[in-house]
């Protein structure tokens, strides 16, 4: 299949670099380095298409890299790479099936990409049960983190019966995950001890902590939201830097979209890698939402923008807000591409630049 030509080809490599970053494993670390830029490059199809005579308005004084204009000399089609939850899943599970080759010695580096995808879904399958049932366990081997208002609580894995347990009752993969050391794997449960979620946690690095995963039953799963508003409510509660992108694996599907849901008032950092808070296809943000850096709202939809703070410039890109209101307190400049905002608040009105 041919090469695609991206008019941000970096971001490519960016959200590559961004999947592997967890992956500890050398040979899966170059598996998907190699194979899934190939795919992102050549197969992928959540991507816009570009017509050439909008480089001039994207690059704006800048000049139009060298492999645009060619692309344009040769009458090849520009893409814009668009980020999808669903394609990330994926290939979250697919990095779940390469650690557990990896780690029985089988070698995956001339593995093609869509024979890991059809290897990886089949080896999930083999987790689910029909059934399962409530079975009593010893409380005290787990380590408890905390607990609930409801009853429910939230504990860390430590022991491989522990993880095994809780891959029969959720039918998933976690118990090929006991013996790493470079994350921990959290359980929610009822206060009957029955499983609801498991979450695998990261710290990056010095001051970013990460969210890495949160699954279901049979790795699917979208729980009630009063369990979701529980996490969420304890980690930002506690962690003060986690990121807007780790609440996107939590929420509800409507017409197969993911509605995600936020606890008012939390506040959202951006990586150390990130130019921005990235928000897509979004319809509201939490209340008195917080975030610390530049926010980039793409493709949202939601009449009325209110009742937030952003610590940096608010860039708003292919979007339909009706209504900036006063109660958003942006430091920087608002930035209107391409979008459809036809009120804004007076005091705000000296910050927007509008670009075509």
């Amino acid at each position: 299949m041919a090469h695609k030509v991206y008019i941000n080809y970096n971001d490519v490599h960016d959200y590559v670099g961004k999947l592997t970053a967890p992956v500890a494993e050398v040979g899966v670390k170059k598996w998907l380095t190699k194979r899934l830029t190939q795919h992102l490059m050549s197969a992928y199809s959540h991507v816009t298409e570009v017509k050439p005579r909008a480089l001039g308005s994207h690059f704006k004084e800048k000049e139009i890299p060298m492999v645009l204009q060619k692309a344009v000399e040769n009458n090849e089609q520009i893409y814009r790479f668009k980020k999808s939850s669903v394609f990330a899943n994926q290939i979250a599970q697919v990095i779940d099936y390469l650690r557990h080759l990896e780690n029985t010695s089988v070698n995956i580096s001339g593995m093609p990409f869509d024979v890991a995808c059809a290897q990886s879904e089949a080896w999930h399958k083999s987790f689910a049960k029909p059934k399962r049932k409530v079975a009593k366990i010893n409380m005290e081997g787990l380590t408890l983190v905390t607990t609930f208002d409801n009853g429910c609580f939230l504990a860390e894995l430590i022991s491989q019966e522990q993880f095994a347990y809780e891959s029969k009752m959720m039918a998933h993969c976690v118990e090929s995950y006991y013996g790493r050391n470079y994350s921990k794997i959290l359980t929610y449960r009822t206060e009957e001890n029955k499983p609801l979620l498991t979450m695998e946690i990261v710290d990056k690095h010095p001051g970013y902590y990460q969210i890495v995963q949160a699954k279901g039953f049979a790795n699917k799963g979208f729980i009630p939201e009063e369990h979701i508003q529980n996490v969420l409510r304890y980690f930002h509660a506690t962690h003060s830097n986690v990121g807007y992108q780790d609440c996107l694996i939590f929420g509800h599907k409507i017409d197969e979209k993911p509605v995600i849901i936020m606890p008012e008032g939390s506040v959202f950092k951006r990586g150390m890698y990130e130019r921005a808070i990235e928000v897509r296809c979004c319809v509201g943000l939490p209340k008195n939402a917080v975030f610390e850096g530049d926010l980039h709202l793409m493709a949202a939809q939601m009449p009325i923008l209110k009742d937030i703070t952003v610590k940096g410039s608010l860039i708003i890109e292919d979007s339909l807000i009706v209504a900036i209101m006063d109660t958003v307190n942006v430091t920087g400049n608002i930035v209107i591409s391409q979008s459809l905002t036809s009120i804004i608040a007076p005091q705000l009105q000296s910050k927007v630049r509008r670009q075509k």
